[in-house]
């Protein structure tokens, strides 16, 4: 159904629900060395909400970790490795990818319970193909509110504006203008989406009675 506050269909798990693993933060670790090891942790507002170990042995990297079944007690081993390729870059120097098993070339993987695959074979969509206007609004505020270190739990109406530490005044006042600006287009958007709800339901109830 379309209309001014539609997104695309959004039944599709999205790749934000998933903890990704890009093989240029590895990179930029030191993890793709031959027998480099350590751990990667996920956490939100300081709270760790996954955690998997990363061993590279030549052109592979091995993941460690376990899942747990929703709703569920018990943990469940994982194991696996994932083999990588460089291609050269226009100017020099390597660009290095992941060898999902599908044979795509990609630079980001995303753990699934027992898999870590690429957004193709996890039948992945982002996020923002689902977005309507509103949603679409909400990110830009987001955005904005992380820049002024908002944590991720206090994102919102609610949220604090305050300037952090180190920011230019002028940043800061720029940043604000432009949250207030978002919030007013929250406000029309919703405003309006309520307009065009009741004209549906004024002319749902015309054609039934």
């Amino acid at each position: 159904m379309g209309g001014l506050l539609s997104g695309r269909s959004g039944w599709r798990r999205k790749c934000e629900h998933l903890h990704a693993v890009d093989i240029r933060k590895l990179k930029r670790w030191g993890l793709l060395r031959d027998g480099a090891a350590s751990e990667i942790v996920w956490s939100v507002d300081g709270k760790a909400t996954g955690r998997v170990h990363v061993r590279s042995t030549g052109p592979f990297v091995h993941f460690r970790y376990q899942w747990q079944a929703s709703g569920g007690t018990d943990w469940h081993p994982v194991q696996l490795a994932v083999a990588t390729e460089t291609t050269p870059c226009n100017f020099g120097g390597q660009r290095h990818w992941f060898t999902c098993l599908c044979n795509r070339r990609c630079a980001v993987l995303y753990v699934s319970r027992d898999r870590i695959a690429c957004r193709d074979c996890l039948r992945l969509a982002y996020a923002s193909q689902s977005d309507d206007a509103i949603d679409r609004a909400w990110r830009r505020v987001h955005r904005l509110q992380r820049r002024l270190r908002v944590p991720e739990s206090q994102l919102g109406w609610s949220a604090s504006l305050t300037r952090p530490k180190g920011m230019h005044r002028r940043t800061h006042d720029r940043v604000t203008d432009q949250i207030i600006d978002g919030y007013c287009e929250l406000e029309d958007l919703i405003e309006a989406g309520a307009k065009q709800l009741s004209a549906r339901l004024a002319a749902y109830d015309a054609r039934h009675r």
